[in-house]
């Protein structure tokens, strides 16, 4: 038999040891994973331009889960990387206009709603009507853990830093 033969052989011989002579111990406990929400719902919608300034988005979810949840709206405009994000409300792309939203339910059975942008002048005094395209459109769901009516917890002047501060014992 060749040297080069029983050089592999031997290596061969050595790696199926090792792989077999494993003990299989559990090793030690990772690290505790994120905490998360598993209720999250995410709807994704494609490219869209307006002229009018506003935008609409349809979805379906019940109204509890709706009136109970945290809505969350994002574009990505046609101009700028397809990883660019932008929240709704907020400024647009290079400032040029503001977006504002609201969302109202259409129809019960099933139940649906209207999830409408609508784009502004940066100052907010009138309707920005340059073509506007975003390719992108997210609206994200994120139902609450716990609804705490304010009713229960007392009156608090939620126009109030302190009294809200103080309240709830938040650090200062």
């Amino acid at each position: 038999m060749s040297r080069a033969k029983a050089l592999v052989l031997a290596s061969a011989f050595l790696l199926l040891a090792s792989l077999f002579s494993c003990s299989g111990e559990d090793g030690a406990t990772g690290p505790r994973g994120r905490d998360g929400n598993a209720n999250v719902v995410v709807f994704q919608y494609g490219t869209r331009t307006t002229t009018s300034g506003n935008i609409n988005y349809t979805f379906e979810a019940s109204q509890g889960f709706v009136d109970s949840s945290l809505v969350l709206a994002y574009y990505n405009p046609s101009t700028e990387a397809p990883t660019a994000w932008y929240p709704v409300p907020g400024l647009g792309s290079t400032g040029a206009y503001m977006t504002r939203s609201m969302w109202y339910q259409t129809g019960t059975d099933p139940s649906t709603y209207m999830y409408r942008a609508f784009l502004l002048t940066p100052s907010g005094s009138a309707t920005y009507t340059s073509s506007v395209t975003w390719t992108k459109f997210k609206i994200i769901l994120v139902p609450a853990s716990e609804i705490i009516p304010l009713a229960s917890i007392g009156l608090i002047d939620t126009n109030d830093y302190r009294a809200v501060r103080d309240y709830f014992g938040l650090a200062e």
